[in-house]
């Protein structure tokens, strides 16, 4: 099953940020892409917050969460820095709100129908 968010990105303080969703072992995997252009700095897994909500509005239980320095890939024209987050519940999210540099991106998530 394939999943996609609405809308795709969001503008926030100069990076662009999406959410890829999948799911293993009865958790939800929800990560957020931050793409930026150089110079960047590092970003902290304390910097990155990831709330994922249930049908209800419920905010879902975290799993896991990174911790330290986010893995950041890319060159000289952009980077991209992942925080990956894991959250109990058998239902989907309904919504994914992506908290980072003073600013939220939310999305909501929809089953793909391919």
């Amino acid at each position: 099953m394939h999943y996609f968010t609405k809308p795709s990105q969001i503008e926030i303080s100069g990076a662009t940020i999406s959410v890829k969703i999948t799911t293993a072992n009865g958790e939800w995997e929800v990560t957020a892409l931050l793409a930026r252009c150089p110079p960047t700095v590092p970003i902290d897994s304390t910097d990155v917050k990831i709330v994922a909500y249930d049908v209800t509005g419920a905010a879902m239980p975290v799993r896991y969460r990174p911790v330290g320095l986010l893995t950041e890939v890319g060159g000289s024209l952009s980077t991209t820095v992942n925080a990956t987050f894991r959250f109990a519940g058998s239902e989907l999210p309904n919504e994914v709100v992506v908290d980072w540099a003073g600013g939220s991106a939310r999305f909501r998530v929809k089953r793909s129908t391919l």
